[in-house]
């Protein structure tokens, strides 16, 4: 029984006119956003990064005082640290001369 209705299914939309099925199929073609489609993602991102630009603006802004700005300072490094992990242990350098290049001036 399923396979005759499979086939049926089947056959039916082999034969129904291409622009009813393209209608049907269509789930854009009502939508005014459509037309900005491929802008969406790079308005809202942008949008976002104005957004996060406008409050460190206003951040800034109210540093007033040396003890605001060290505060800002620090706030900075932490979150520049937490998002590269942390940086590598201090070593000395023990530079070695491995051989010169000698060139004119």
């Amino acid at each position: 029984m399923h396979f005759r209705a499979l086939t049926s299914l089947i056959l039916v939309s082999c034969f129904l006119p291409p622009a009813l099925a393209q209608s049907q199929l269509d789930f854009l073609s009502d939508m005014a956003e459509a037309r900005n489609l491929r802008q969406m993602l790079p308005n809202h991102v942008n949008g976002l990064a104005r957004a996060a630009l406008g409050a460190r603006s206003g951040k800034i802004a109210s540093i007033t005082s040396p003890a605001a700005l060290q505060a800002r300072k620090q706030y900075v490094r932490e979150r520049i640290l937490a998002s590269l992990g942390s940086l590598p242990e201090r070593t000395p350098l023990n530079v070695r001369l491995v051989g010169t290049l000698e060139r004119p001036d």
